[in-house]
């Protein structure tokens, strides 16, 4: 027993806790002996205590030390508490430590979201403020007074936008970039009135190294490179991406490696591997192919190009993905100049223009273009075709295609049939149609080709058809689309279609009648402002890096205006060549 408190003893007392032993239950008699736990206050018998008489009488004298009374169960598990008791401690000192560590994250972590949540903003109204920003490389800086230079520039400027056919684009400002350097021409920053007119200018750029037949370009803008004016972190990234681009080339040897659209990917000559006899043609609303295109894959992604003009495209081939790294190359010198415009730092310029050479010399260089799957394809807006399927069948017969798109299957009123309909089946060819909903579409593809579909692509707008064609292991997803001219809200349903198409697919095939009246498809630019629904569908096909092929005009209307309203959509310009617009089936 250990020294912690007087014992209670004494006869069967008039309140306790419980009225019977607490070991052999026995009911306390009046006057009995009893001993009262330290520990756990149960009352217990002098038997059952195991206490003796003398010991009894000696603990109720007042003068015994104090000696208390623990019982058995008391004594087996005393150890255990004690140890438990320990633990606990530990674990509330620990507690007390992790609650003041926890603060400290809570209250770094506050400090570390705030400022990021700062950065997110200030990259933002950084991207704001240079959206409509142009870099200039590589313009002559003149030899005159500042008034003089100020005028020289502005000539030049202007000389440069006739160049890349964009005279109507607004020229807000314009500034050289960091101080003059003998051995360099500055950087020029211009500021456009509009997105708009920014991406036709970048998109026009590829003008600047336009040739003759003798090899020679056309005029005296041939080293000159437009950029966008990008922020530090996109130039960060630009930079990371063109030493990895170094690094791979030392490692692996290949000098066919190129930055192409923010990914190093390589460009290979394999004209020589087979290649499969299909074709592919394109026709705008009410017109019917005649001439074949080829549809080819090229590093994952699907490129559409006719055999017989595959020696004619291949400059134009080489030439687009040349200068889209060189671009990326020539952003570099982006890299040094800071917010204010003061030039950071030169020490890599002559690194910068080695890289922009090579990238010029590759122009000149005959790239054979990729061909492995070929297929054509045929497209028209029947405006009902009940009435016209034995035309197009006659017209199949000439063409030969392998993949039919058939817009406005339907008649707008009186509708007593669908497109599921026995009447539109073609024999060698499976039919995909639209729900039963809208003028209808359907794609038919010949029976031979692994073709299904897609059931989530068709569940997201009801006038279209979506489908997956499988060929060699490579996915092409194929899609055609109708947009009444009625409904403007549509509109938003198929940016969607578009934003998941580019999303999930890397090859991509979409035809159809979008019914954007106004849209100039040469220059990319509607008159409407920047919310209306024309616009934001540009901007979709941009975003999503997507290339719309039709700029000629595919409806025609006694009195009316010729307008380009059934369109092409793929991933990449290059994709598609001899597009044919042929005559329509019937009077449509």
């Amino acid at each position: 027993m250990s020294k912690t408190a007087t014992p209670k003893t004494g006869t069967m007392p008039t309140s306790i806790n419980n009225k019977s032993c607490a070991q052999c239950e026995e009911t306390f008699k009046k006057n009995q002996k009893c001993m009262n736990c330290n520990i756990c206050r149960y009352w217990f018998c002098i038997e059952c205590s195991h206490v003796s008489a003398k010991l009894y009488e000696l603990l109720k004298t007042e003068s015994t030390p104090n000696l208390p009374f623990n019982c058995d169960g008391c004594v087996r598990v005393l150890p255990k508490l004690n140890e438990l008791g320990l633990h606990i401690e530990r674990q509330r000192v620990l507690f007390e430590e992790l609650d003041t560590k926890l603060k400290v994250v809570e209250s770094s972590m506050d400090v570390k979201i705030d400022q990021r949540v700062e950065r997110a903003f200030e990259s933002f109204r950084d991207r704001e403020e240079r959206k409509c920003n142009l870099i200039i490389h590589n313009v002559p800086e003149p030899d005159c007074s500042t008034d003089n230079k100020k005028r020289d520039d502005e000539i030049s400027l202007k000389d440069i936008l006739h160049t890349v056919q964009s005279d109507e684009v607004e020229i807000k400002s314009f500034i050289r970039l960091g101080k003059p350097n003998e051995s360099k021409p500055r950087l020029m920053k211009v500021t456009v009135g509009s997105v708009v007119n920014k991406h036709k200018v970048l998109g026009n750029s590829k003008l600047l190294r336009r040739k003759n037949s003798d090899g020679y370009t056309v005029h005296k803008w041939n080293n000159i490179y437009i950029t966008p004016d990008l922020t530090k972190e996109e130039r960060d990234i630009n930079t990371e991406l063109r030493k990895e681009l170094e690094r791979k080339k030392k490692a692996t040897n290949n000098a066919n490696l190129v930055i192409f659209r923010g990914k190093i990917i390589e460009r290979k000559d394999i004209s020589g591997q087979s290649s499969m006899t299909n074709t592919a043609s394109s026709v705008e609303s009410g017109g019917l192919a005649s001439e074949s295109d080829d549809i080819c894959e090229k590093g994952g992604e699907i490129r559409y190009s006719t055999s017989e003009s595959a020696k004619d495209s291949t400059q134009d081939n080489a030439f687009f993905n040349n200068f889209d790294n060189a671009e990326n190359d020539n952003a570099s010198e982006s890299d040094y100049i800071s917010n204010d415009g003061s030039v950071i730092s030169d020490s890599t310029s002559e690194s910068t223009e080695n890289n922009r050479q090579n990238n010029i010399d590759d122009l000149d260089r005959n790239i054979n273009p990729l061909i492995v799957n070929k297929v054509k394809c045929m497209y028209t807006n029947a405006d009902q075709l009940r009435n016209k399927i034995d035309e197009l069948e006659a017209q199949i017969q000439v063409v030969k295609p392998d993949f039919i798109f058939i817009t406005e299957v339907l008649p707008k009123t009186n509708i007593d049939i669908d497109c599921i309909s026995p009447l539109f089946n073609i024999e060698g060819y499976i039919a995909y149609p639209s729900k039963n909903t809208g003028r209808g579409v359907i794609i038919y593809a010949k029976s031979n080709f692994c073709v299904s579909p897609n059931e989530y692509m068709n569940s997201l707008y009801d006038d279209a058809s979506w489908c997956n064609w499988v060929k060699d292991n490579k996915t092409v997803l194929i899609g055609s689309i109708y947009r009444s001219p009625s409904n403007q809200n549509s509109c938003l349903n198929i940016i969607g279609l578009l934003n998941e198409a580019a999303r999930l697919y890397n090859n991509i095939l979409i035809t159809g009648d979008f019914n954007m009246r106004d849209i100039d498809w040469n220059f990319w630019t509607t008159p409407h402002s920047e919310d209306h629904y024309e616009h934001t569908f540009i901007e979709a096909l941009r975003d999503n890096f997507l290339y719309q092929h039709i700029d000629k005009p595919t409806r025609f209307r006694e009195n009316q205006m010729c307008r380009t309203l059934d369109l092409v959509i793929t991933k990449d310009e290059s994709n598609i060549d001899n597009i044919n617009i042929d005559a329509p089936l019937g009077l449509t």
